[in-house]
């Protein structure tokens, strides 16, 4: 018991020189998640200023872009009215240039045809004023649809420029809608953000419970895994050859125990029996792909030895009278799941004579006296992994609980990748802890500068939305305009094609009535009729005034749009300088780039020192933890020998007292016989009556090794048969 105290005296000691480095450790942790918390403070408002200038560097692309389109179109539109205007100049030109036609005559001929013209006028005198007036109402009606026209000119062109500032109105409106829905989206993240910041931190102490009972569950749940670990790692091994013999041989698939899948945990260790040599073959495609893997693997000295099975190997399908020997028995085809229907094939090679029985009476019965009766022969297996084979042998296979537990590799490699990361998220937790002031404070300067952006992005948006309704109530009014205008010229046009109609009309009634008046003076110039030549002359006379007009108005709009497209050009924001500023913010990105880059190296490294003091941390924990376990240990131990201890103790008083007893009632009796004077002898038979009670208190003072004989009344019995007289015999 001395021992068992001074092991725990010297665990103490050993646990105090413990906790002083885990403290030391800890310290060094929180030191280092302290330079994280600074670097995190840094590196949020870098990555904020970082993601600004990526957007507005998109803006200005964009706007860039935009504002080369709008150039490019701006110049196309004036190198095309530059072209119309050099045309119409040109045409111009070749109309005046040209030399009107006029009647070839002498002067006798003219003074002849002057007297006839005058006969023949006063003769259609009535229809030339009615020619006249409906000349002068044609006038009247090309000057109504010169002025509609210019009318509807000039609302097609107010048109076109309302709806050139609405459409770049109803772009800043969407832009700015995308812009305040983005500042919104923004804003709700950054308040999801900062409300998961808090719930984070009000909930850190309840999560770690959640995480030690978690823990807890895991490593029982691990416990009473029948995997081991050589054979995950085998598996692991096998699995990374069997990946890399995939990279290099085409046509390679796994192995045909990963194929498959059994739900039902009480079958696994029969399916595993069933399977057998079957389970580590690998699948591949064909022989040729067999050959090929072959040659893979002797390249790889350590890959051992492998067997493959090809995809196209002739197998049979499983005799359905093997689904019909009762509940107790199943095919062993139909107690797993396969991943592929293309593997159905081999599973059926594998697995198609075998059945998976209950138990081994129910396997006898089926192996012995069920299948030879129907002429089948098949291989039976129990759950306990007992084989009966076709040729009658029984058999088992002592490794088959190990196979079973191959389907509880991946839930082991499963438990132990969720105990890690949980493991590390208990780790985590401090750290959120340390970091989240920081955080929140960063988040909710954050939620103020997107609220002001919001805010002024609204009053914008409302401006543009009242700008753009009086924007469209112009254009629905120079629209009703422009309609009414070119109803009207459809109008204009009829009554002008009417009235030139009528003019054509009176015109050939006269030339009619004047044409036996002009006969001779036709005749003696050559011509059919002179008079229809003249009035032809003066017709293409009019015709060619006209067309210089038109041409001359066509020039002067086309000249009144130019100036207008150069104006508009000289709005146009100078490409030059919105490239600089471009090249400004991609300057600024790569310097905020640079520092994003060193602060995240910055922590990566701290991170890297923080795993590595917090694996140095734990490791400490864990030894004093380990200590205290040991401590608490020996300390029960003590406990327990103490407890034992304390029991002899009384066990030792009791029988002392039923010694001191005995010596009084002695004492008694022997002072009783000197009262008498009556000789007792003490015999052997005697004294051997005490024996037992004093080699029990001789073993109690011996395990005890707390009584001395000083401390107890001694008797010493002579066992001679010659007991002298009187009290000689009692010492």
């Amino acid at each position: 018991m001395e021992e068992a105290a001074a092991q725990v005296k010297e665990l103490e000691k050993s646990k105090a020189a413990l906790h002083i480095e885990a403290t030391k450790a800890a310290k060094a942790v929180t030191r280092i998640r302290n330079e994280l918390k600074d670097i995190a403070s840094e590196l949020t408002p870098t990555q904020q200023r970082l993601e600004f200038a990526e957007k507005q560097k998109v803006e200005l692309e964009a706007k860039l872009k935009k504002e080369a389109e709008k150039s490019e179109s701006l110049e196309k539109r004036i190198q095309k009215l530059e072209e119309l205007i050099k045309e119409s100049e040109e045409r111009l030109a070749a109309i005046r240039q040209q030399e009107p036609r006029d009647l070839d005559m002498t002067r006798e001929q003219e003074d002849e045809y002057e007297r006839i013209k005058e006969i023949a006028e006063r003769e259609t005198a009535p229809a030339r004023q009615s020619r006249s007036h409906h000349q002068k109402d044609l006038s009247e009606l090309k000057s109504k649809i010169n002025a509609v026209e210019t009318d509807i000119q000039d609302g097609e062109s107010k048109l076109k420029r309302l709806e050139g500032e609405l459409e770049k109105a109803l772009e800043e409106k969407s832009n700015t809608e995308q812009h305040i829905q983005q500042r919104t989206t923004d804003l709700d993240t950054a308040r999801n953000e900062l409300q998961d910041k808090s719930n984070t931190f009000d909930t850190a102490l309840k999560r770690k419970g959640e995480l030690e009972q978690r823990i807890q569950a895991l490593n029982d749940k691990k416990m009473s895994c029948s995997a081991s670990k050589r054979m995950i790692e085998k598996e692991r091994e096998q699995q990374r050859l069997i990946a890399e013999m995939k990279e290099h041989v085409p046509g390679v698939h796994d192995k045909l125990f990963n194929l498959q899948s059994c739900p039902q945990h009480k079958l696994r260790v029969a399916v595993a029996a069933a399977l057998g040599k079957w389970a580590d073959h690998v699948v591949v495609n064909d022989y040729e792909t067999a050959k090929r893997a072959i040659e893979f693997l002797k390249k790889k000295p350590k890959a051992g030895q492998m067997d493959f099975l090809p995809l196209n190997t002739k197998t049979k399908k499983t005799d359905p009278r093997l689904r019909d020997f009762g509940s107790k028995c199943r095919a062993a085809i139909d107690c797993i799941q396969v991943k592929d229907e293309a593997y159905r094939g081999i599973f059926e090679k594998a697995l198609g004579d075998t059945v998976i029985t209950d138990d081994l009476e129910e396997g006898r019965r089926i192996a012995f006296q069920v299948c030879p009766a129907q002429n089948l022969r098949v291989r039976v297996v129990t759950h306990r992994a007992e084989i009966i084979k076709k040729n009658g042998n029984m058999s088992v296979d002592s490794s088959a609980g190990e196979g079973g537990g191959r389907f509880e590799a991946s839930e082991l490699e499963a438990i132990e990748t969720e105990l890690e990361a949980l493991t590390k998220e208990y780790g985590d937790i401090a750290h959120i802890e340390l970091t989240g002031s920081g955080e929140r404070e960063a988040l909710e300067r954050k939620i103020r500068q997107l609220e002001t952006i919001i805010q002024t992005q609204s009053t914008r948006l409302d401006q543009l939305g009242v700008s753009i309704k009086g924007k469209e109530r112009d254009r629905s009014k120079t629209t009703d305009i422009v309609k009414n205008d070119k109803a009207k010229l459809d109008q204009l046009n009829k009554q002008r094609e009417e009235c030139e109609a009528k003019i054509e009309q009176l015109s050939n009634e006269i030339l009619e009535s004047e044409k036996g008046h002009f006969a001779e003076l036709s005749a003696a110039l050559g011509v059919d009729d002179v008079r229809k030549l003249d009035d032809d002359i003066r017709k293409e006379k009019k015709r060619r005034e006209e067309d210089e007009s038109k041409l001359q108005r066509q020039i002067a709009k086309n000249k009144t749009d130019l100036a207008n497209c150069q104006r508009t050009r000289q709005t146009v924001g100078d490409p030059a300088k919105l490239q600089a500023s471009v090249d400004k913010v991609e300057s600024d990105m790569i310097a905020l780039k640079e520092k994003e880059g060193k602060l995240k190296k910055d922590k990566m490294d701290k991170e890297g020192r923080l795993k590595d003091k917090e694996k140095q941390a734990k490791e400490k924990k864990d030894a004093q933890d380990k200590h205290d376990k040991d401590i608490k240990k020996h300390r029960e131990t003590l406990r327990v020998k103490q407890k034992a201890k304390t029991e002899l103790e009384n066990e030792l008083a009791s029988a002392r007292k039923r010694i001191n007893q005995c010596y009084v009632e002695m004492v008694d009796i022997i002072r009783q016989c000197l009262m008498e004077q009556v000789k007792i002898p003490l015999t052997v038979g005697s004294m051997d009556a005490f024996r037992p009670l004093l080699d029990e208190v001789e073993v109690l003072d011996r395990v005890a090794g707390a009584a001395t004989p000083s401390q107890t009344p001694s008797l010493t019995l002579n066992d001679s048969h010659d007991a002298p007289e009187g009290f000689d015999a009692l010492q």
